[in-house]
């Protein structure tokens, strides 16, 4: 990792801080709300001059709350896998899928003139090992008999896009 890409040691009070504004951003999207930033800070508990200290601009903002929660639905998929069948693992990772595509309809307009504007480049907004390896974290579905043999790409967006309506 370049040390560009590293973030400073924070205090455990501004890494408390700097998780609590993503939590309520994050929720504010998630129920399609374009909050403000002062409604953000005011909601988290702190003061406008700490959220604009992790996130000088509304883009750093979504572009956190984006990076975050998709870490989280990356990191969701090997312990599922590990602690249930593979059909209950993959029913609750595309519940949590559903909730992470509720959180970028919040932010989908903004995420587009962003990224149209340069401001964040798309490739940033994934994790690096996710640019190197996309299939890494996927080989039980690879395993013959792991899913439907009729499962096209065009009925795994189907699916998909019925599940995230379903939520």
């Amino acid at each position: 990792m370049a040390a560009v890409d590293r973030e400073p040691r924070l205090r455990a009070d501004a890494q408390r801080n700097r998780a609590r504004l993503l939590e309520v951003a994050r929720a504010a999207f998630a129920a399609g709300q374009t909050p403000t930033l002062e409604a953000v800070a005011r909601e988290a508990g702190v003061g406008i001059g700490t959220l604009y200290r992790h996130y000088p601009t509304r883009e750093a903002l979504i572009e956190a709350v984006y990076r975050a929660e998709r870490a989280r639905l990356c990191s969701r998929a090997e312990p599922l896998l590990a602690e249930h069948e593979r059909v209950t693992a993959l029913r609750t990772w595309m519940g949590d899928y559903a909730d992470f595509i509720a959180t970028k309809r919040g932010m989908a307009e903004r995420l587009k003139v962003i990224t149209a504007e340069g401001t964040v480049a798309s490739a940033r907004t994934r994790p690096q090992r996710h640019r190197q390896h996309p299939g890494r974290d996927l080989p039980r579905a690879r395993r013959p008999r792991a899913g439907r043999a009729d499962a096209r790409p065009a009925r795994r967006r189907l699916a998909s896009r019925n599940v995230s309506e379903a939520r």
